[in-house]
């Protein structure tokens, strides 16, 4: 603390000197930022405002007249007077106003400039701002005048930025802007660049350079850092706070750097800083891969790491365990070849895993493809320019679209300059001319497109297969076209012969197309357009894998195929078919459930109160409100004694009793007791379990290898265990044995790239206590 001390005294002192020497120009000058500026007055009762046939003068406390009434404004151009509460004199000048523009004059009515300008300030002890209409682009220009009237800089600043002795102007030279800081004389003390140069507070600047690196200066332009900073962003109690590689980093008021660049917020008012969380990163053998602070880690595969430090975000390969220092704005998922998507300082382009940039990062959006990538650039007329890129990198034509749109692996949409649709194919040849309204699909051989707002299907040759047509087109597998507008609903062949046609809603499904008739009745028809039923049934779903359909009419379900051949119909009397999971399907008849095979042929005879799905040659059955299981042959093997059981998995099914769960074997010998509250198999065979609220383990021969003593137990990659207890984290292998120290706030595991990330949260501290 007492280092911090001696800094604030030190501060303070530097301040009350500043203080005592600029006093008047503290009262004068205040903050600008693009204008309006702040008013720096006199004492407006000093003087009056006169008023005569709409116009106004100016008169003294005696009544004397300074300034005849002969003007449509006194004061300035952000306030002009209409009342003497309103009136602001600023020295010996003030503003006027005649024939609709400003100027500036003394107070014994002598004009020291035309009225030129739309806009007249207070800038200086002795200097206005003033600003004029582009004639060309009609956006405001600024420059600065004397007490005298004289022209101190040529006006031709698009902003100026107030600071407490300065200001930030900037100019457009080639429709670039270049920075620069003049004082209150208009004088330029930080000559013109092309980076950005911001007000901090206290009058400190940060400054940009050529390679977006920044550095500290005081409002004269003096330098007080090298350019070595990302970004500089406050300046408080004489402590700037700047940011390298996503951290912050705090120096003093002289550019002396105090606290390194390692944290994740500093405030500087609370004497606080906070850290960035620390990461570890461990193989499926448990051993250290790498270790690193970052908000967020994503991993991209098995060697490498994306982190979000900061704003940015940064690669990691594991192995190498060092940070890559390149700052991207923002980084997308890298794709299965290894390129993905990254945003540079504001633009787009693409790396590989080694971060180089394989497209460079130059457009405002870039979007991926299954064969490439497709990068955007915005004119300044609202345009697009778009290019066609492979996942190399190489540009496939050198020619510039006006967009570009993915229709599948083979073919792209190219918009030309006459806003027409064409397509090329994927080596970048052009299959059909711009000539569209727009490319919808590529479906059963054919393009989609759209054709004087109307809807037809095209040949890669780019002759019509279907004409235009009013409302929606689509085409089926067999190649024939519905046609659907007001008219009602029409089938086409190929080539051209009516189908089918009817008024009545129909919808593409699984089984066909599904009409629906009177009172919502739904029937189906084939592609081909041929009646398969009548719009009678009531309701119809999916079965078993889009092969089988259940359809229902007045209580009873027919079993249909998608042949269309009907394997149960309604002289079976079925009142009930389960969605199959397994091999057979269950049904019920007169109140008793069997199973039938996907021919509609019995299996399991119709004589349980409910039956579960064929699995490892077991099959759930309930009867007398209890569940057991018969083998194919539906011969008994486990006694229905349960209330609950699930289908059997390697070997073994969860089975419950007076709500406490174990696992049977298929003989129906218990494997895990049936004592616990809660049983979850896993993918290795084993089970974790819950008793009194607490989680255990038993491996895949049913010995209990963790007992029920942790918060959270959860089996991952078939090997390893993560355990929780008391808000710490660890790992154990499937024995039981610890691997991992439980000493983490978290880890969770990333079973696509088969790596272990742990963190440990970090906390804030005081500010002092950490030099």
């Amino acid at each position: 603390m007492k280092i911090r001390v001696m800094v604030l005294e030190k501060y303070i002192y530097r301040r009350e000197l500043n203080d005592s020497k600029r006093i008047v120009k503290l009262l004068v000058s205040m903050m600008v930022l693009l204008f309006p500026l702040t008013l720096i007055g006199g004492n407006p009762g000093d003087y009056k405002l006169i008023h005569s046939e709409g116009k106004v003068g100016l008169i003294d406390s005696f009544g004397n007249e300074l300034i005849p009434a002969e003007y449509e404004g006194i004061g300035w151009s952000d306030i002009e007077a209409s009342s003497d509460s309103q009136l602001s004199i600023y020295g010996d000048e003030v503003g006027y106003k005649k024939d609709g523009k400003w100027g500036l004059m003394s107070l014994n009515n002598k004009e020291l400039t035309p009225p030129i300008f739309e806009l007249i300030k207070p800038f200086g002890e002795t200097t206005y701002v003033v600003g004029r209409k582009d004639r060309l682009y009609h956006y405001m220009k600024y420059g600065i005048v004397n007490a005298k009237g004289k022209s101190l800089t040529d006006v031709e600043f698009v902003s100026l930025r107030h600071g407490k002795n300065s200001a930030i102007v900037r100019k457009l030279v080639d429709n670039r802007v270049f920075y620069g800081v003049i004082d209150l004389k208009g004088k330029l003390v930080m000559k013109f660049q092309d980076e950005k140069i911001e007000y901090l507070d206290e009058g400190m600047l940060a400054v940009g350079n050529e390679a977006q690196k920044f550095a500290l200066a005081d409002e004269y332009g003096e330098f007080l850092s090298d350019f070595k900073y990302d970004s500089i962003d406050a300046y408080e109690l004489g402590w700037a706070r700047f940011y390298i590689h996503g951290k912050a980093g705090l120096m003093d008021g002289e550019g002396n750097e105090k606290f390194s660049a390692k944290y994740k917020h500093i405030n500087v008012f609370q004497d606080k800083v906070l850290s960035y969380d620390d990461w570890l990163v461990w193989d499926n053998a448990y051993h250290e891969k790498a270790s690193f602070q970052a908000e967020i880690v994503n991993t991209i595969d098995d060697k490498l790491l994306s982190l979000k430090v900061g704003a940015y975000y940064q690669l990691l390969p594991v192995d190498e365990g060092k940070v890559d220092e390149t700052l991207y704005d923002s980084l997308r998922r890298f794709n299965s070849q290894g390129y993905a998507v990254a945003f540079f300082k504001g633009k787009a382009g693409v790396i590989n895993q080694q971060g180089d940039w394989v497209i460079q990062a130059v457009s405002d959006e870039i979007e991926e493809t299954s064969f490439g990538f497709v990068t955007m650039s915005y004119t300044r007329n609202d345009g697009q320019v778009t290019k066609w890129y492979n996942a190399k990198g190489s540009l496939m034509i050198d020619r510039e679209f006006q967009d570009l749109d993915l229709i599948n692996e083979e073919y792209i949409a190219f918009m030309g300059n006459d806003e027409r649709w064409g397509v090329l194919d994927n080596s970048g040849k052009v299959v059909i001319e711009n000539r569209f309204d727009e490319i919808i699909a590529y479906e059963q051989n054919l393009f989609k497109v759209v054709f004087s707002g109307q809807e037809a299907y095209v040949h890669l040759n780019g002759e019509m297969a279907m004409l235009p047509e009013a409302g929606t087109v689509s085409v089926n597998s067999k190649g024939n076209f519905l046609v659907s507008n007001r008219f009602g609903r029409t089938l086409y062949s190929r080539q051209g012969h009516e189908l089918f046609y009817t008024y009545d809603s129909l919808v593409d499904t699984e089984l066909g197309y599904q009409v629906v008739g009177d009172y919502g009745k739904i029937g189906f028809v084939s592609e081909e357009g041929k009646v398969i039923l009548d719009p009678e049934y009531d309701e119809y779903y999916n079965v078993s894998g889009d092969s089988l359909f259940a359809v229902r009419k007045s209580g009873f379900y027919l079993l249909v195929g998608k042949d269309y051949f009907i394997r149960l119909s309604e002289s079976d009397e079925i009142t009930s078919i389960k969605k199959a999971n397994g091999e057979w399907i269950g049904v019920r008849k007169d109140g008793k459930f069997g199973l039938v095979d996907s021919e509609g042929r019995l299996r399991i005879a119709n004589r349980y109160d409910d039956i579960g799905v064929l699995q490892e040659n077991r099959v759930p059955v309930k009867l007398r409100g209890h569940w057991g299981f018969v083998d194919e042959r539906e011969i008994l093997v486990i006694q229905p004694w349960y209330d609950t059981v699930e289908p059997f998995y390697k070997g073994a099914t969860v089975v419950s009793k007076d709500m406490k769960y174990g696992l049977l074997q298929s003989d129906g010998i218990e494997k895990v007791a049936l004592k616990y509250d809660t049983l979850i198999r896993t993918s290795s065979g084993g089970a974790l379990v819950r008793l009194e609220g607490k989680w255990g383990y038993c491996n895949s021969e049913g010995v209990n290898v963790i007992t029920c003593t942790y918060d959270q137990v959860k089996e991952v990659n078939g090997n390893s265990l993560i355990v929780h207890k008391r808000g710490k984290y660890g790992v154990n292998s499937l024995d039981g044995v610890p691997k991992i120290p439980m000493v983490y706030d978290l880890i969770y595991y990333d079973d696509e790239n088969g790596l272990f990330l742990g963190k440990n949260t970090q906390s804030w501290q005081k500010l002092t206590e950490t030099l």
